[in-house]
C-alpha cells in the first residue's frame, strides 16, 4: 500500500479517489461475473465501453458521498491539518465508502431479481416485512465470498485513508501567497467536484441520469454495469412525479395515438355470473415451461403445462413490471409500473377502479389472500384500496408452525386454505391469491426434501414444488360446487433467475404465463404464439368476458376484441420505455424524447441488430413512435392530473407544458 501515501492535500484527494474508483471497477467486473449468464454476449471491447462509461457514474457518485470530506479537506485553513480533524475526515471517508461498495455488492446479487440497479424503493417495497433480518442474515451466509471480498475491500479503504493523511509542510512561501494557492485549490476542487457529480464538464448539460449510460453499450440490460448502486440510489429515489408530457396538442390527436377508456358492450356469448380466480405465483418465468419452450426435454412446471392444454394460451405473454409490487396494479387495475412504482408514489392516492371495483357493481363478492405476515409488501392495504372486501394472510391463517421462515406460509398449506375461503363466499365472487415461496432463498419444506429433480437452475426446486401446491389446489377446487362456474387465470408477477439467454434480454426477462380457462369449456381451449398479451389485459378481458357494460379505464386491451395489427404491449426496464409491436420492440428513451432502438425479436431473439436507422423511415416505425408517445402522454399526464377515469384528459393550453423538441 506504499503507491498510496502522501502527505499533501491535493495528494490526499487524489489518491483516495483513485483507490475508489479501482475498487468501483472490482464491484463493477464482480457484477459481470455474478449474473455472467445474463451477459454471455458481451464482448471484450463491448465491456471495455463499460469500463470507460462506468469510471464518469463513479465519479458522479464519488462526487455525492464524499462531498462532506473532501470540503473539510479543502478548506484553506491551518487546522485541516490537525491530526484529530485529519482522523475524522478519514474515518467518514472510510465509513461511508465502505457503505457504497457494500450495496454495490449486494446489487450484484439482487440482480437477477431486479434486473436493475437498486433505488431507496426497495426500502419501501420490503419496509413491513419483519423476518429481513432473517432474509439478510441466509443472503450474507449464501455469498459469504462477497462478504469476504467486502471486508478485504474495506480494509483497503482503510489503510489508503491512514496513508494519505496529510500533515502542514511548512515553506518559504509569504502567508498571502500560501492563502493564495489554498483559495485557488479550494475553487478548484469544489469546480471539479460539482462538474464531476453532474457527469459533464460543459456547462449547460444536464446532470447524467441512467439514460446516459446507453451511449455506452449495445443492449439496454448492460446499463446495470455502466451504473453503480450508489448513483442509482442518490440520483433516482428523490423522483417520485412523472414528468407532464405534450407530444399531442390536440386531444383529438392523442386519443387517435392511444385511449386508455375502454368502452365494453353487453354480448351474447358472454359468460355472465362466472365467478373469478386468480393465481399470481411469484417468480413464475415463461422460461419454466415446455409449453413455452417446446424444444426443452424437461418441464419444471408439469402440472400447469398440462393445464394449459384446457384454455385460452397465449405464448408471448409479458409482465409489466419487474417486482412484486407492480403485479397487483398491472393484473388487477390494469395500471403498469412505468418509472415509478405505482403502489409506493403518490399516485396510488388517485381515484382509479380496479377489477374488484367493477365486479362488485355486478353483485360479487371478493376476497384476497397472500401468505405473508400482514402488512408485508402492503398487499393489504393496497388489496383494500383496490375494493377487495377482505384480506387473508399469515395472521388470519392462524397456524405459525406452517411458516416457511422467510417469506410466508408454505404455498401446498395455503392454496388449500384459499380453496376453502372460496367455498364460504357467496357467488358470484372474485378470489385472488399471491404465492409466496418460489422466492429467494428457495427453500423447501422438509416434508418435500428430496422429491424434485434439479434441472440445473437455482430455483428449480421450488418452482417444481409450487407447481405442485397449483395441482394441489385444483384437485380441491374440483371438489368445490363453485368450481365448474368459474373463470381461472393464471399468471406470475414477474420473472426471476434466467438460464436460457433469449430469457435475459430486455424482453425475455418480462415473458411471464397469461392463462384463462373455464373447467366447462365455455371458453374453447386454443393456443395462440402469435398475439402477444400482458398483464394489464387481464382485467378488461375479464370484465369482457363476464358481460360488465360501460366505460373503464385499462392501459391494456381486452384480448377478445383485438388482433395482432391492433395489440400493443407496454412494459418499462427502468432507463427506457418500451414498446411491443408485431415481430417487434422499440425502446423509447423518456429523458431524450427519442427512440434508442428496435429489435425484430422474432428473427433476433437475443436482439442483437438493432434496427432503428434501417426501419427509421417505415410505415411501421412511425406507428409504433406514435403509439408510443401516445401512451406516455396518456398515463403521465392522468396521473399528474389524477384523471385516470376521466373522458376528456384536459384541454390543451388549460396548463403550462413545457413543448418538447423530438427527436423520432
Amino acid at each position: 500500500m506504499t503507491f498510496f501515501r502522501t502527505n499533501s492535500i491535493l495528494g490526499t484527494l487524489v489518491l483516495r479517489t483513485l483507490a475508489l474508483l479501482g475498487i468501483y471497477q472490482i464491484c463493477r467486473l464482480i457484477a459481470y461475473v455474478e449474473n455472467i449468464d445474463s451477459f454471455f454476449d458481451l464482448s471484450f471491447s463491448g465491456y471495455m465501453s463499460i469500463f470507460w462509461g462506468g469510471i464518469r457514474f463513479d465519479l458522479s457518485a464519488l462526487g455525492y458521498l464524499n462531498a462532506l470530506w473532501i470540503l473539510m479537506l479543502i478548506l484553506p485553513f491551518n487546522f485541516v491539518y490537525n491530526a484529530v480533524y485529519q482522523k475524522t475526515a478519514s474515518y467518514i471517508y472510510i465509513i461511508i465508502n465502505s457503505f457504497g461498495v457494500l450495496i454495490n455488492l449486494a446489487d450484484a446479487i439482487y440482480y437477477p431479481f431486479s434486473n436493475r440497479r437498486s433505488t431507496l424503493a426497495i426500502f419501501s417495497e420490503f419496509g413491513n416485512n419483519d423476518n429481513m433480518g432473517q432474509i439478510i442474515s441466509k443472503g450474507l451466509l449464501e455469498n459469504w465470498y462477497l462478504v469476504l471480498l467486502w471486508l478485504v475491500l474495506v480494509f483497503v479503504i482503510y489503510k489508503v485513508a491512514k496513508n494519505t493523511e496529510s500533515k502542514l509542510i511548512h515553506s518559504l512561501d509569504s502567508k498571502v501567497w500560501m492563502y493564495s494557492k489554498r483559495v485557488f485549490r479550494f475553487l478548484a476542487v469544489i469546480f471539479f467536484t460539482i462538474f464531476s457529480i453532474r457527469g459533464s464538464f460543459i456547462y449547460n448539460t444536464r446532470p447524467i441520469t441512467v439514460s446516459n449510460a446507453g451511449e455506452y453499450v449495445s443492449q439496454s440490460k448492460e446499463i446495470f454495469l455502466v451504473v453503480n448502486t450508489p448513483f442509482s440510489v442518490l440520483r433516482l429515489s428523490h423522483k417520485k412525479s412523472l414528468p407532464t408530457i405534450t407530444y399531442f396538442n390536440s386531444y383529438t390527436e392523442l386519443k387517435t395515438a392511444y385511449n386508455p377508456r375502454i368502452e365494453l358492450q353487453l354480448d351474447s356469448t358472454d359468460l355472465k355470473g362466472k365467478n373469478v380466480v386468480i393465481l399470481i405465483l411469484e417468480s413464475f418465468a415463461a422460461e419454466y415451461s415446455k409449453v413455452f419452450n417446446p424444444e426443452r426435454e424437461y418441464s419444471m412446471t408439469p402440472y400447469l403445462d398440462s393445464l394449459y392444454q384446457h384454455g385460452m394460451l397465449y405464448t408471448n405473454s409479458f409482465a409489466n413490471g419487474r417486482k412484486s409490487i407492480d403485479a397487483m396494479p398491472s393484473i388487477l387495475a390494469s395500471i403498469p409500473k412505468v418509472q415509478t412504482n405505482f403502489s409506493l408514489s403518490k399516485y396510488s392516492s388517485n381515484t382509479y377502479q380496479s377489477i374488484a371495483h367493477h365486479l362488485k357493481s355486478m353483485g360479487y363478492s371478493s376476497l384476497f389472500a397472500h401468505g405473508a405476515p400482514t402488512g408485508s409488501m402492503g398487499f393489504n392495504s393496497m388489496s383494500k384500496s383496490m375494493g377487495f372486501d377482505n384480506f387473508y394472510g399469515m395472521d388470519e391463517y392462524g397456524h405459525d408452525e406452517d411458516y416457511d421462515g422467510n417469506w410466508g406460509i408454505w404455498d401446498h398449506k395455503f392454496f388449500p386454505y384459499f380453496s376453502s375461503l372460496l367455498t364460504q363466499l357467496p357467488q358470484p365472487f372474485l378470489g385472488a391469491i399471491f404465492s409466496v415461496n418460489s422466492h429467494h432463498p428457495f427453500v423447501l419444506p422438509e416434508s418435500h426434501t428430496g422429491r424434485y429433480k434439479h434441472m440445473g437452475q437455482r430455483n428449480d426446486l421450488v418452482i417444481q414444488y409450487t407447481d405442485e401446491a397449483v395441482k394441489d389446489f385444483f384437485e380441491l377446487a374440483k371438489q368445490q360446487p363453485w368450481y365448474n362456474n368459474t373463470i381461472f387465470v393464471i399468471t406470475a408477477d414477474h420473472t426471476s433467475v434466467a438460464k436460457d439467454p433469449k430469457f435475459s434480454t430486455d424482453l425475455g426477462r418480462y415473458r411471464v404465463p397469461v392463462f384463462i380457462m373455464t373447467p366447462d369449456q365455455s371458453i374453447p381451449p386454443m393456443r395462440n404464439d402469435s398475439l402477444h398479451i400482458q398483464q394489464t389485459d387481464i382485467m378488461p378481458t375479464i370484465l369482457d368476458m363476464v358481460g360488465y357494460e360501460g366505460k373503464i379505464t385499462a392501459f391494456g386491451h381486452s384480448i377478445l376484441k383485438t388482433s395482432l395489427d391492433t395489440h400493443y404491449s407496454f412494459t418499462t426496464n427502468g432507463a427506457y420505455y418500451q414498446l411491443i409491436y408485431k415481430d417487434y420492440m422499440m425502446l423509447y428513451d423518456i429523458e431524450k424524447h427519442q427512440v434508442f432502438a428496435l429489435f425484430n425479436f422474432h428473427t433476433d431473439a437475443l436482439l442483437t441488430e438493432n434496427l432503428k436507422n434501417r426501419m427509421k423511415n417505415t410505415t411501421l416505425y412511425q406507428q409504433m413512435v406514435t403509439k408510443m408517445k401516445g401512451f406516455i402522454q396518456q398515463y403521465h399526464n392522468r396521473m399528474n392530473l389524477d384523471k385516470i377515469l376521466k373522458d376528456t384528459l384536459y384541454k390543451i393550453g388549460t396548463f403550462k407544458y413545457n413543448i418538447l423538441n423530438t427527436e423520432t
